[in-house]
Formats: structure tokens, sequence, C-alpha cells
């Protein structure tokens, strides 16, 4: 197992009390003819053992493997199940061939394979010279429609793969570091938990919760597998860089089992009765597992968190992530985290920790689609919204009250859901609607009112990205038209409205004006210096995929930019000797002079356009509006405010200069201003 993996609680082996078994275990040997051990009522006899140990005698094989307890697991037994593994005799059929019959032996050892070797450190080393012997027969069995008459063992289905996944864990959990690295890195321990997460029952992937804090066999060994060296195999098998047939359709199979199992976690609904059912309908699978009472939601939370988990490794593949996020996983995986956090949780103590583990997996799942915006912007985009729509909001909102500041690992967890949320309605003005639907939904139409959160802290927070939501719905209303000429010296400044923008700079996209003279102007006076590295960067974002800045989306902005300034000078006025900065959640006034060392204005911009880098010339471009604003100010009733947003794996930059139409004296009006001037800038 890689370093950093911890085992699940679940899954950790009891020994007897003072580790005093009724044979001795470290000896390491087969049967003893002349070992004369007083054998008690609980041990395995050495009758038992000898009959199991004969050729072909599957009775005498089930019979022992059925008298198995923790407590007289004993290397002998190990011995006697082992010495029937045999190599397969023959190859899985091509596509249109029968299986052929197994023969008597082969059944024993098709059998042998689905004993749950529950290994101490003194087993693991006789299992391990015949574990690629054993898991041959698991990813030959896994396939086999019926090897054996079933009745004969329960009913208990060979191609199950809960049982040896659950052995498979237990070993590694009383082996070394090393042997478990070496497992999880095998080939064939990798190929069968592959094909046993792709696996299912009628539709259904097979998933198991065998008690408090413990986590589906088959999930939590995939998680390992995912987590280690083993996860290169699977990608080289789900992408058909190996040789294996059916590569494409296990791809499809990964990825839709990944959905299934969130969407199971949503649906589960077992409690009492139902699960005493379903562990004495097929008690060979559940042997030595005590049945949970229901299934609660710490047992939810971490089942979640773990497909969470695996759903992280594929996301190390573009390609994988790619089907990931066009699936309908984060949706339903928010659907499962709603479910349990709202309508089948508690708030008291013993739901706490399930809780937080809630909240920290979802800030997790948001951060993993906001990261793919590197990738596809307007595929995050459309995932995030699903999961806003779905059920992340209830969620954030019911963590805002019941997360104490003290638990700083959650509470920054539900800080970071804030500031996402945010910033997407902020940079993607067009989600706005949606979450504002949501919230009416659940906290009505003055969804603002944050009495709700009173003594929680986080009041102010809760202001601030309900003020964004508003901005954002008034932005998408498109009654006002925010776009103005880059020139700054445009003669059309005084005219209201101003004149519309009918020019695009041809040479780099980054500029729009009025008309040709004020584009002739502008060259003259900077574009000129800065239009061919502006192309540069332009051709380079747009190659990557990264970020290709449309129009559409700075008026966006700049309008959401305008609309936030304004509602902060409706409330406090209007200083015309600093610059208003705002932030994520903060509104503050800079001095001019400060706000100009701020950005590094010093005189080395005033030099050489030639020997300026392209932030430079940027930055001179701000000089100006900033001097500009210095001066006529108070005079023409402008405010200058400054706010970034966040788009792809970039950082927009935007500056605005905006006119208070009602003349000077006048107060601010929320919703009308006019656009005087704008800058904006992409960042790295």
């Amino acid at each position: 197992m890689p370093p950093g993996i911890k085992m699940p609680p679940g899954f950790k082996f009891k020994l007897p009390p003072n580790n005093q078994f009724p044979l001795d275990m470290r000896r390491g040997c087969g049967v003893n003819e002349e070992l004369s051990v007083q054998v008690k009522s609980n041990c395995i006899s050495h009758q038992s053992i000898r009959r199991a140990r004969k050729p072909n005698n599957l009775p005498a094989l089930i019979t022992l493997t059925g008298e198995l307890t923790p407590e007289n697991f004993v290397l002998d037994v190990v011995d006697a199940v082992l010495l029937h593994v045999h190599p397969i005799p023959f190859k899985r059929p091509k596509k249109g061939e029968d299986y052929p019959l197994l023969t008597g032996t082969h059944q024993i050892s098709a059998w042998c394979t689905r004993v749950p070797l529950t290994p101490f450190r003194g087993m693991i080393a006789k299992i391990l010279p015949k574990l690629d012997m054993i898991m041959d027969w698991l990813l030959y069995l896994t396939y086999y429609p019926n090897p054996v008459d079933t009745s004969k063992l329960g009913g208990f289905q060979f191609n199950d793969p809960i049982k040896p996944c659950f052995s498979i864990v237990h070993m590694a959990c009383n082996a070394s570091l090393e042997i478990r690295k070496q497992m999880f890195s095998t080939p064939k321990i990798v190929d069968f938990t592959l094909r046993a997460w792709t696996l299912q029952n009628k539709g259904v992937p097979y998933v198991l919760l065998t008690g408090p804090n413990a986590r589906c066999p088959v999930s939590t060994l995939f998680s390992f597998i995912m987590a280690g060296e083993g996860r290169f195999r699977v990608y080289d098998v789900l992408l058909c860089r190996t040789k294996e047939p059916d590569g494409k359709a296990l791809r499809s199979l990964a990825i839709e089992n990944l959905v299934k199992r969130a969407d199971e976690a949503r649906r589960m609904e077992l409690r009492g009765g139902e699960v005493e059912q379903m562990y004495n309908e097929r008690p060979a699978l559940h042997s030595g597992m005590q049945p949970p009472k229901f299934v609660d939601p710490g047992i939810a939370s971490a089942f979640l968190e773990t497909v969470l988990s695996i759903a992280a490794s594929f996301f190390m593949d573009e390609n994988l992530s790619r089907l990931i996020m066009k699936s309908d996983f984060f949706q339903i995986f928010t659907e499962a985290l709603e479910t349990w956090v709202l309508s089948k949780s508690k708030r008291g103590p013993a739901d706490r920790q399930a809780r937080f583990l809630a909240f920290r997996t979802a800030s997790r799942a948001q951060d993993m689609v906001e990261e793919y915006g590197a990738i596809d912007r307007r595929l995050s985009i459309a995932v995030h919204r699903k999961m806003l729509s779905s059920g992340l909001i209830p969620v954030m909102i019911e963590g805002m009250q019941t997360i104490r500041r003290e638990d700083k690992e959650t509470t920054l967890a539900l800080s970071q859901m804030m500031d996402r949320t945010k910033r997407l309605v902020e940079g993607y003005p067009k989600v706005a609607p949606e979450v504002d639907n949501v919230l009416k939904r659940h906290r009505g139409a003055r969804y603002r009112d944050h009495h709700f959160l009173s003594g929680t802290g986080w009041e102010a927070s809760w202001i601030f990205l309900c003020r964004s939501v508003e901005t954002g719905c008034g932005v998408e209303d498109g009654i006002w038209d925010t776009t103005a000429c880059d020139n700054l010296g445009c003669p059309t400044r005084h005219v209201s409205p101003p004149t519309p923008i009918g020019k695009v700079c041809a040479g780099c996209h980054t500029m729009s004006y009025c008309g040709e003279e004020c584009q002739k102007a502008d060259w003259k006076a900077q574009h000129r210096e800065e239009c061919r590295q502006a192309r540069e960067a332009y051709d380079k974002r747009k190659v990557s995929g990264n970020l290709h800045y449309t129009q559409t989306l700075r008026r966006r902005h700049l309008e959401f930019a305008c609309r936030s300034a304004a509602y902060t000078y409706s409330i406090s006025g209007t200083n015309h000797k600093s610059v208003l900065r705002i932030d994520l959640y903060e509104r503050r006034s800079i001095p001019i002079d400060e706000y100009l060392k701020v950005h590094g204005l010093s005189e080395q911009v005033e030099g050489d356009p030639s020997e300026l880098t392209w932030d430079q010339l940027q930055d001179r471009r701000i000089q100006r509006l900033v001097k500009y604003y210095a001066e006529h100010g108070e005079k023409e009733n402008l405010a200058l405010a400054e706010m970034q947003f966040r788009c792809g794996d970039h950082t927009v930059f935007t500056l605005v200069l905006i006119q208070n139409p009602f003349g000077n004296g006048e107060p601010w009006v929320e919703t009308e201003f006019w656009l005087y001037q704008c800058i904006t800038r992409i960042l790295g």
C-alpha cells in the first residue's frame, strides 16, 4: 500500500485474547502427525483437515471452511485449502464460444479461491507463493457464468467479487509495507480489482457496507490500487494501451459504475429487518461479519468519500476526467450528500463526525470541478451549475448552521465552498439566476436575511454571496449597455448615452472602439506599443484552449464590476482621491498614490516602449486612466473601481471608470450609471 493510505477502521482484524491460538501458528508447516495437542471444542480437528487434504473431496473442504472462525483459523487450514489450487486448465473463451465444464478437481480449486484467507503475518508467507495462481482463478471466474452447482455452496455465485476483495484487503492490513506495495502493483491483482469494480449484478454494481465506519470492500480495494502505482496499469487497460480486447468496454463500465455507486448511496434505505434478511439469504458471503442495524450517515459518508477518491484518481488522466464530467456523477454525488446530511442524519454528537466528513467531501468535489476548468471551461461551468442546483447549496447552508469555528478543517472547507460559489457567480453571471432559484427554494424570497446564521460567524459571508447573486441576476437582465470605447480621449464621452461600439482591433482582438477615428487616436497614443504582444498572448491562450476570452464575457464582467461599484458608492458615497478595490468579501478604498505603487507603476513604465514587457505596457494604460481620474474625477462625478474575476485557470483584472448620470453632488443610484472607460487584463 502506498504511504499515506489509511486502512478503514472497519477492516481491522481482531486477534484472540492474549494472542493465544489453539494450534501453534508460528511453525508454518502442514499437519504434523506426531503433534499431540488436546483439541478444544472450538478448534478445527486434525481429522477434518486430513479429509480436506484428500484430492477431489469437495464436501470435506466445504465442511472445513464452514467451520472456520477467527479463533481456529490456523496454518494447517491454509495448507489444506491451498493444496487444491491448480493452474487454470484453459483460457477464457473467445466471443461466441461456450465455457467448458470444470472437472471436480478444478471445482475444488475454484472454491478455494473464494475462501476468505484471513491471514496473520505468519500465514502471508504461505499464501504469497500461490497468490498469482489464486488471482488467475479469480480473474477467470469473474467471467464464468456458472462453474459449479452453487446449491452445494449455499447459493453462492463465483463471479461475486465482494468476498475476494474483502480477503485481499484483510491480507494487506496484516502485511508489511513492502508486501502491500508489491501486492497493489501486481498486474494480476490490479486486473482483478478493475474487473471487480466494473462487474454488475442485474445492472447494479457490487456494493456491501459491513458495519459502522466500514466501506465497501470492492471500492476500498480499488481506491488502494488507484492511490498507488497500480493506477498506471488501470489507465493502460482503460485507454486501450495494452492488448486487452475489452478495454473500451471496461472504460465505459468503470465510469458507469462510478456513477451508479454514487446513486446507490443516494438510494440507500436499508434498515434493520432488511439487512438481517439479506444476511440470512446469503450466509456464505457474509460469514464472520456482523450485520449493521441500519446504514447510518457515518457509513454513507465514508463510502462516498471512497468513491470520490477513485474519481479523483481518474481525474489524473485527461480522457477519463472528461468522461466523468460528461456523466451525471457530480450531480448525483451532491444529491447523495444532501440526502444523508439533511434527511438521514441528526445534529447530535453521534452524527457530528459523519457530517464533518460530508462537508469536507463536498468541498473536495467542488474543487475538482473548478480545477477542471483549466481543461474545459464550458464543461466545468455546466457541471458546477448542476451541483449548485442539485444539493450543494443546502449542504453548504447546513454546514454554516452547525459547524463550530473551533473545527478549523471543516470551517476551511466551508469557506472554500463559499469562495468558489461566489467566484463562479461573479465570473459567469449566467449562473446567478439558477443559484437565485435554489436560494429562494430553501430560504424564501428574502433569502438575504441572515438571522438564521446569528452567532455562527458566517453572517457577513452570506450577505456578500447573496449580493453577488443579485448582481449577477441584474447583469443577465441585459438592461444596461456597458460597452465603452477604449480610446481615453473619445469625444463622445459626454454624450448621453455614449456612442455604441462598432470596431474591434483586428490585430489583437482585445481593444474595441466606437469608430475609426478613435481607433487611430488610441493607436498613436499607446496601442501601437502593445498590439503585437497582445496578439501573441491572445494566440497563445487560444491555442492552449485554457481561455478564449470573448467580448461577450468581457461585457458581462464589466457590467458586474460597474454594478458592484455603483452599489458600494450608493451606500458609502464617493471619494475622488481613492480607488475602490472590490474583493471577495471586502470593499476597500486605496489612495491614488498608493494604488499606483501597488501596481508597480514606477518611472520605468514611462521608458522606451520597446523595452517594456506586456504587463508593463498594460500598467502604462492603467497609469494613464488613474491620472485622468485624479484630474477630472470630482469635476465630472466619476468613480474608479477595480475587480478581479476567475476565468478558467486565469484571473481577469478589470478596472472601470463609471459616471453618475445625475450630475455632480447628486447621490449614486445603484442601477443607473454610465461606463466612462474600462481596462481588462488577463493575468496568468
